[in-house]
């Protein structure tokens, strides 16, 4: 037996080999239900106002890839079937140019509603939008829930989040609106992605939610009402501002635009709302 014959032997055998290998160890391709497409909620609750906010970038698998600068909808919403963040993520998107300036710029809308903040799975904050839109409906006709009372709609979150717990939404959310009982004072809640929630003072959630937490912690205060802070909306609007700048410094997934919504009670009792986008780091 020649040198040439051995060899092909052994190659046939490794080739053997390595086809057992393949039939008995078959590759299993793996199935990953979640993206995180990043997001950085929060919301503030003061005596006379409620503020609620999100940045605008979308991030793709691994967090380097860059989704969309002005993405919104499915980031902060009303939970009525309104277009209002519909048309200012159009807005951004087709007036970006015009948004660069450090000044706030202001878009006024009027009327009471309860907003959610969502970050997490993009699909995952759309759906639990259309569930959560659609439970509403319901129960207000029934006269169950009202869209106008923070509590209420915090629980109907959390019942949405919860009946979900087995295959969970991948949602991170923030609730916020002004109590209608309580002479018009804010209220914020912050939940986990299986539902369980707690009234704050100050909240946040998402993607660099652990560099945000802490910088209002401090920033803020509150004597009496550990659920309420003492400072006006204007400084609260001030504050969230340098906070979401600090952040979108240090985090690659938090950055492009800082959108804003707050709800104010006058001394008269009448409520407006406003929005405020404001312009961050596009690294």
């Amino acid at each position: 037996m020649n040198a040439v014959s051995i060899s092909s032997g052994r190659l046939y055998v490794m080739c053997m080999m390595a086809w057992l290998v393949l039939v008995t160890h078959p590759v299993i391709a793996s199935f990953e239900p979640y993206q995180l497409n990043g997001g950085l909620v929060s919301a503030v609750a003061g005596k006379t106002f409620a503020i609620i906010g999100t940045d605008t970038r979308m991030i793709g698998e691994g967090g380097y890839l860059l989704e969309s600068r002005n993405h919104l909808s499915s980031r902060l919403w009303s939970v009525e079937d309104d277009t209002l963040m519909l048309e200012i993520e159009s807005a951004l998107r087709s007036d970006a140019a015009a948004l660069r300036a450090v000044k706030p710029v202001p878009i006024k809308i009027t009327g009471p509603t309860t907003m959610v903040g969502s970050s997490g799975c993009s699909t995952d904050c759309s759906q639990l939008q259309r569930v959560v839109r659609a439970d509403l409906r319901a129960a207000s006709y029934y006269g169950q829930v009202s869209s106008f009372d923070p509590a209420q709609v915090a629980n109907l979150v959390s019942q949405t989040l919860y009946s979900r717990r087995v295959f969970p939404y991948y949602a991170f959310c923030v609730v916020s609106g002004l109590d209608s009982n309580g002479g018009g004072c804010g209220k914020v809640y912050v939940y986990d992605a299986i539902g369980s929630y707690e009234q704050v003072a100050v909240a946040a959630a998402g993607t660099g939610r652990e560099l945000l937490q802490p910088i209002l912690d401090r920033l803020f205060t509150s004597n009496g009402n550990a659920n309420l802070v003492n400072e006006s909306a204007d400084a609260a609007v001030e504050y969230l501002c340098k906070a979401y700048s600090s952040v979108s410094e240090r985090e690659i997934g938090v950055g492009d635009n800082l959108v804003l919504h707050i709800s104010e009670t006058d001394t008269e009792g009448k409520v407006s709302s406003r929005v405020l986008v404001v312009k961050l780091k596009d690294h």
